[in-house]
């Protein structure tokens, strides 16, 4: 005789019955926490193309629910260059894009960083943004290894990412700085070769065999969004050249939490981060060698001046003047203006001297100029 209970065999099956329609019952359903829309996932297969190569920027994103996604591409200044996609509904799943460097108007964008951004809005109304830009990059990082090769012309260095970096060539031990090789623009991580003929800025002073040379500048880490377009060059940086490729919608920018720095380059707007012009001039009637050198023959009036955009930007920031003969010190102007003048008394020396001019700002942009001189008298033409 079978010694268990009918009622034995079926609790058990009652038990499981009982927590199945537990987790099916309407009030089950709704204690489920109901899972955020979401963007995930974001890369790019390369950090830099070249469309004039026929290169595409792949970018890869991966979408929690079906929603509408607005893919756009913004330049340095936060001006949108290009959308990519337009409030188009994508499933959920993997997903990619491609840019073939080409604004909304058919122009292939000059060499510069690029951001991109994601939003993507569900049927409920949900609305999720990816753009890291403001809360990624401007690590200040160091560039290395760098050195120069005065048989090739070049110099090399290595960054650890991509960055947008400032290279400048000046003179050790109090010296001025001689000429910007690189003006703040963006690079990939990795090795680097810098075209440099060994000169100055004017072309006028040869510093191959300077010993208290030195080559070196700040970096600022690029953000986790961006791309570099390489290839189209032009002679005027990206964020001057005219903005009639934008779309006029401006990235929404996060505060930055960061106290404010005055040489902390990347907290500066791009189109107010460069190393301006300055010029030296003398008198009109000053007399000139036979190969075009200035005559100095006693004192001289010498006037500094640049350009009214560099002039107003040098203003703005606040400057000051140093002057150097022979690359040694000679008089600093604190409070900088322009045009500046300045008289010079060569009294007591002779032959070719060197005249620099460097207007330094107070927020870490530089101006340099260097002129030949032939102090002493001599045929005038």
């Amino acid at each position: 005789m079978d010694s268990h209970s009918p009622y034995h065999m079926v609790f058990p099956y009652m038990f499981l019955g009982i927590i199945i329609l537990s987790f099916l019952s309407p009030w089950s359903l709704l204690a489920m926490e109901k899972q955020d829309l979401s963007i995930a996932n974001v890369y790019a297969d390369s950090k830099s193309f070249t469309p004039e190569n026929q290169e595409y920027f792949i970018l890869h994103f991966t979408l929690s629910e079906t929603a509408q996604v607005t893919l756009a591409i913004y330049d340095s200044l936060n001006r949108e260059v290009r959308t990519l996609l337009d409030s188009i509904s994508l499933e959920a799943g993997n997903h990619q894009v491609t840019w073939n460097g080409i604004d909304n108007t058919g122009n292939i964008l000059p060499q510069n960083y690029y951001l991109y951004t994601i939003e993507a809005t569900n049927a409920d109304g949900q609305h999720v943004r990816y753009d890291p830009s403001d809360l990624t990059g401007g690590k200040q990082i160091g560039i290395q290894n760098i050195k120069y090769d005065k048989v090739e012309d070049n110099v090399f260095f290595t960054l650890q990412q991509s960055a947008i970096i400032n290279l400048r060539v000046g003179l050790v031990a109090g010296g001025p700085m001689m000429t910007t090789l690189i003006d703040w623009l963006p690079l990939t991580g990795g090795n680097h070769t810098v075209a440099w003929d060994g000169r100055d800025n004017t072309g006028t002073v040869d510093l191959k065999n300077v010993r208290k040379l030195e080559i070196n500048g700040p970096a600022y880490s690029l953000p986790m969004n961006s791309i570099i377009l390489e290839g189209k060059k032009h002679l005027l940086r990206p964020e001057f050249l005219p903005v009639a490729q934008t779309t006029g919608n401006i990235r929404p920018v996060v505060t930055d939490p960061m106290k404010r720095m005055m040489y902390n380059h990347w907290q500066h707007p791009r189109d107010k981060c460069y190393d301006p012009e300055v010029a030296i001039s003398f008198p009109a009637d000053q007399g000139y060698t036979e190969d075009g050198i200035v005559i100095i023959d006693g004192p001289t009036k010498i006037t500094l001046n640049t350009n009214i955009a560099d002039r107003q930007f040098l203003l703005e920031q606040r400057f000051e003047i140093v002057l150097y003969v022979d690359f040694l010190f000679s008089h600093e102007e604190e409070a900088g203006y322009l045009p500046y003048f300045w008289t010079w008394d060569p009294h007591g020396i002779e032959g070719v001297h060197y005249i620099t001019a460097m207007l330094r700002g107070y927020e870490g942009h530089f101006a340099t100029h260097t002129v030949k001189v032939f102090v002493g008298k001599k045929q005038r033409n």
